[in-house]
Order: C-alpha cells, then structure tokens, then sequence
C-alpha cells in the first residue's frame, strides 16, 4: 500500500495503526506527517479518543528517524532475540 491509501484508512475510526516494514523512511514520514495535522482527529474523530493513530516501523533503523518525524515507535523482532526480564 503507498502513503496515500494509508493515510485514507487512518481517517477511519477502527483502524488503530500501521507497521511499516518496507524499509521506506519517506512513507512512513508522510504518514507521521498526515496524522500529525492538527485537525485531523478533528475531522476523523476515533472511536477511542485516548487511542491515537500510531505509525510504526517495522525495524530498529526506523526509530531514530521516526523520532524526528513525530511517529510512534517501532515493533521489532530483533527485541526478542533475548528478551531479559528485570527485577527492580
């Protein structure tokens, strides 16, 4: 799916987000940039107002850039190589 067709079915109320895993940095900063507007949840309301739309990428290379671009974080598989649990 390119930029624009994701960024139509974040105006819908029961999608809650997207995980790029293209490897597209520019996408996913189209994406960030489009639900950052700031009427946007104005005009597309969520069904959950506490619930953002979250744009994630797909690989640890796309958090510093999504830091920049106001996007939401990534989930990735390499986090669970060797997960470790902490004890506080």
């Amino acid at each position: 799916m390119d930029s624009d067709l994701i960024s139509k079915l974040a105006e819908h109320p029961n999608i809650c987000g997207v995980k790029l895993t293209c490897g597209n940095v520019g996408k996913l900063t189209r994406i960030a940039l489009a639900v950052a507007e700031p009427n946007f949840y104005e005009l597309h309301p969520r069904k959950q107002k506490e619930a953002p739309f979250l744009v994630l990428g797909g690989f640890v290379d796309f958090l510093v850039a999504s830091t920049f671009v106001n996007a939401h974080g990534a989930i990735t598989g390499l986090a669970n190589v060797a997960p470790v649990r902490l004890e506080l």
